[in-house]
């Protein structure tokens, strides 16, 4: 099942061996996506030796999978966290993501990374008028940290800006950005292994051991790592040897659809990316000629029937789009956290990791690998600090919870739209 972005991907794959025999390095780091390739890219600059150690290849999971866009902002709404939290925490978390975006950016352009980096802005559009009402406060919170930037639309400016009637209005964000995903991972790899890092492709861990001085981990085509520091950067596909983290993620799928449009078909060219209010949520931009249209899916889903679903969503928000052709469609594990917050730090078993995007990790991964690698090299960022103080709470029941919990939102969001 080919992805859009494997097959529009401009940067090759990086070369990436299989780990053959045995290595010593400073910190080994388990995960080729965003935040393993992050840390290792930014240990290795702080001196370190960095051994990268990927099951498939780098972007295999959703780094390469994902809708490409990279958001301000957490999962859940500032004001949400601000209440739960309380303001200085929020503002906190506003200022992380506010650096992820510098940061992607910062990376992008130091390396020279083709992965077709623009901003055409968010728009987060409301799907009831009590949302609208919830993001109308949000973008009160935020004007307060970034004033004049944030703006409220209504319903008919978000019907001629996205070609829809479904929504009520929405928070737009003209700072957010988009990108390639699968050649920012493929670019990022390639730059960490100029800066020295070696990344072992098609090497899954078997068994991961600790020891007095360290970590010893096993692969399953018979290799040996030893290292002082690990980072798990696994996000959905946790280690069966990661006990706690296991516990504290909840892989679910997210299926998407890449849509020729037709040159006579009303769909504006300057799009900027979306996400919807909806708990079982949808999200598009548009890339070119094509308009890539996601949402999630139940682990228990059938392949053939998450992708009819998927389509007749787009079909009816977008029933202009009926009879264009469908280029690629394809699906992925992201991760969840029980608060959907993404949360990073030190485990009690004594590994680093940092994860949970819920779906929101195309900016904040760079930015959790940059402050996991100042952490590990003995320098944390205060921003490290405010992260580590949140409590990475347990899934109760996670793989019946996995199952139900994509149906359990359509009937939630059903209930809701009769109000």
């Amino acid at each position: 099942m080919q992805s859009f972005w494997q097959a529009s991907s401009r940067v090759a794959p990086p070369d990436c061996p299989p780990l053959d025999g045995s290595q010593s390095v400073d910190v080994a780091v388990v995960g080729g996506g965003f935040t393993g390739l992050a840390s290792a890219y930014f240990l290795s600059r702080n001196g370190a030796a960095v051994a990268v150690l990927e099951a498939e290849e780098p972007g295999f999971g959703a780094s390469g999978r994902n809708g490409g866009q990279v958001l301000s902002g957490w999962p859940v709404e500032m004001i949400a966290i601000k209440e739960k939290l309380g303001r200085d925490v929020a503002r906190a978390l506003w200022d992380i993501s506010e650096a992820a975006l510098a940061r992607v950016r910062e990376v992008v352009e130091k390396e020279t990374i083709d992965c077709r980096l623009e901003t055409p802005g968010h728009l987060e559009a409301a799907d009831s008028p009590a949302k609208l009402a919830f993001l109308q406060s949000e973008g009160e919170l935020l004007s307060t940290w970034t004033p004049g930037r944030l703006e409220c639309w209504d319903a008919s400016r978000v019907q001629a800006a996205l070609g829809t009637n479904v929504y009520v209005g929405g928070l737009y964000d003209p700072e957010s950005m988009a990108f390639h995903p699968l050649d920012y991972v493929r670019g990022l790899a390639r730059a960490a292994q100029v800066q020295g890092v070696r990344i072992y492709g098609h090497t899954a861990v078997a068994r991961i051991q600790r020891r007095s001085d360290g970590w010893e981990l096993q692969t399953s085509g018979g290799g040996t790592i030893t290292c002082q520091e690990l980072v798990l950067a696994t996000n959905a596909y946790p280690p069966a040897d990661a006990h706690w983290l296991k516990g504290r993620i909840l892989p679910v799928t997210s299926t998407q659809l890449a849509v020729q449009v037709p040159p006579d078909v009303s769909l504006p060219r300057d799009l900027p990316t979306v996400s919807d209010t909806k708990r079982d949520l949808n999200y598009y931009r548009r890339f070119g000629d094509m308009f890539l249209f996601g949402g999630r899916a139940s682990q228990a889903d059938l392949a053939s029937g998450r992708f009819t679903r998927l389509h007749e969503a787009m079909l009816r928000m977008f029933p202009q789009l009926e009879g264009a052709t469908v280029m690629q469609q394809w699906s992925g594990r992201i991760a969840l956290s029980a608060d959907f917050i993404p949360h990073a730090g030190k485990s009690p078993e004594g590994y680093w990791t940092a994860g949970g995007y819920t779906g929101h990790g195309a900016a904040l991964s760079t930015e959790l690998g940059y402050l996991l690698a100042g952490a590990i090299a003995g320098h944390p960022d205060p921003a490290w600090l405010t992260l580590i103080d949140i409590p990475w709470r347990r899934f109760p029941l996670s793989p019946l919870l996995g199952r139900v919990l994509p149906t359990l939102f359509r009937v939630m969001d059903l209930t809701h739209s009769r109000r």
